[in-house]
């Protein structure tokens, strides 16, 4: 009977053990709906979605042009009334070359982009820069300036089309290059390097730079010479160096223009895009913010050429940019029409916490390499539904 009972007890042990471990394995950190219910509503976390519309909308040329490219950008798109000079300098001349007597000079280049009509005549002039063009300064109007350059008697650069891969070669006053080799060990080099002027009036042209994966694409200075009291000819060929182009556009109307965002790679001018944030409450956690911009296809300007990607820039109360921005995420389309988004939060964040002005600037991925014009419809575009707008999903604070 002892054995009897003792085994029953162990039994009800048995399932009193299998029990406990089944309501152990089902507890969880998550309350169900129902234990939900029970939590204090001060311990979840409020959200609000808030739609912010564009304040205002105009264009702003960046301070600084385009350097280090990966082309060369020179012509003139009259239709945009857009104009590009080219600006190049051969830089470590070696020191053999000292003494020569330059009998011969080449400037070879190849073309690897075009903005306007691809087949129009082109054509360009050389001239002798005189001041340095190295610095972050440099603008249209200083190329323009009295002493920055001096002519040559280079033969003004003619033709008729060019293709879009095709090597040219321009003959260069033999005297300019002299010029550099003899102040080689001078303490004021005279090597400012050339620049192009465009003639022409339907096509920018672009060429390939130093920064050109393929070497043999790279601008490439040719000099045939002879050494004093050596009558035979020999040659050299130079190929490092540094290139950019600074660009202008005759009619800024469209700077003011609240319509329509521009963006205008290549003039390197950007869309600026202004908010009013008092709807949100200062200081407010941010956690998700997305601008949205619609494209106006029968406004924006491209070719074969074009990257589809933009990215929007922190600006400063002064109107300067910061290292901050963020990359556009894929076009969508909506209702048939062209969307960029851009995640915001860093942006909008520090605008609740006190930053100025509540603006930021769009600007081209590819804005030194390139004539693409991207329109935007602005804030004061007619289709309300297609002007810029911020939506913020964000804590009120309690």
């Amino acid at each position: 009977m002892n054995n009897r009972a003792h085994t029953i007890k162990q039994r009800w042990l048995f399932i009193g053990l299998v029990l406990a471990s089944l309501l152990l394995i089902g507890c969880v950190d998550e309350p169900s709906p129902v234990g939900s219910s029970l939590l204090p509503r001060a311990d979840l976390l409020r959200l609000d979605t808030l739609t912010l519309s564009a304040s205002k909308t105009f264009g702003k040329p960046a301070l600084y042009a385009p350097f280090g490219q990966s082309r060369l950008l020179i012509g003139r798109n009259d239709n945009l009334q857009y104009e590009s000079w080219g600006l190049i300098r051969f830089t470590s001349i070696p020191d053999s070359l000292y003494g020569i007597v330059v009998q011969e000079a080449s400037l070879h280049l190849r073309t690897s982009y075009h903005h306007g009509d691809s087949l129009a005549p082109f054509a360009f002039r050389i001239h002798r820069a005189e001041r340095s063009w190295m610095g972050d300064s440099l603008s249209y109007d200083s190329i323009k300036a009295a002493g920055f350059s001096s002519a040559t008697t280079s033969p003004v650069v003619q033709f008729s089309g060019l293709s879009d891969s095709m090597r040219i070669s321009v003959p260069l006053e033999p005297r300019v290059v002299q010029r550099w080799i003899d102040s080689l060990f001078a303490i004021t080099s005279n090597n400012e390097g050339l620049i192009l002027e465009p003639l022409n009036s339907a096509v920018i042209k672009g060429f390939s730079s130093f920064t050109a994966a393929d070497t043999s694409h790279r601008p490439r200075l040719v000099i045939t010479y002879k050494r004093p009291q050596d009558s035979s000819v020999a040659s050299a060929s130079l190929m490092n160096g540094f290139s950019r182009h600074v660009a202008t556009m005759k009619n800024r109307q469209s700077l003011t223009d609240s319509t329509t965002i521009y963006v205008r790679n290549g003039l390197v001018y950007r869309g600026v895009v202004g908010f009013d944030i008092s709807p949100l409450p200062p200081r407010a956690p941010v956690h998700r913010a997305v601008l949205e911009l619609t494209l106006d296809k029968s406004k924006s300007v491209r070719n074969s050429y074009s990257v589809d990607s933009l990215f929007v820039i922190y600006l400063t109360d002064f109107g300067y940019v910061e290292a901050i921005f963020e990359s556009s995420e894929t076009p969508v389309t909506i209702d048939g029409q062209t969307v960029f988004r851009f995640p915001l939060q860093t942006f909008v964040q520090r605008w609740v916490r006190g930053g100025l002005p509540y603006q930021l600037a769009i600007a081209g991925i590819n804005e030194g390499n390139a004539f693409d014009v991207m329109a935007f419809h602005g804030s004061s575009s007619p289709d309300k539904n297609k002007r810029p707008r911020i939506t913020v999903t964000y804590s009120p604070l309690r």
